[in-house]
């Protein structure tokens, strides 16, 4: 695994012989992305290569309402997914605390 200042991260899994299970995830510690910045991953499988980036984004969440709060953070979030680029596809909606000003959103890049 190689880690650089530009978030870049390659892997490197070999194969053992002959296993006919297959590994479908990878968890990966990666250093603090800020809001908008991508991180490259490649993987490499055998002789095959696979790119993914993937970018963390933060929506706001607080409402000034305290009556209409949750109603209004879920609608705003809503509508900040519906308009995200479409180039990228949702991944993972990260629990928020109650006194969140921004929730954060995992995208990574459609190949």
């Amino acid at each position: 695994m190689v880690f650089n200042s530009k978030y870049k991260i390659e892997i490197v899994l070999h194969l053992l012989s002959k296993s006919k299970k297959a590994m479908k995830e990878i968890c990966l510690p990666i250093p603090h992305l800020a809001s908008g910045e991508t991180a490259e991953v490649t993987i490499t499988i055998g002789n095959k290569k696979s790119v993914f980036n993937f970018r963390i984004e933060q929506f706001e969440w607080q409402a000034e309402n305290e009556v209409t709060n949750s109603l209004t953070r879920i609608n705003r979030l809503k509508k900040a997914i519906a308009d995200y680029d479409t180039s990228w596809e949702l991944l993972q909606i990260f629990s928020a605390d109650e006194n969140a000003t921004h929730v954060q959103v995992l995208y990574r890049k459609k190949n």
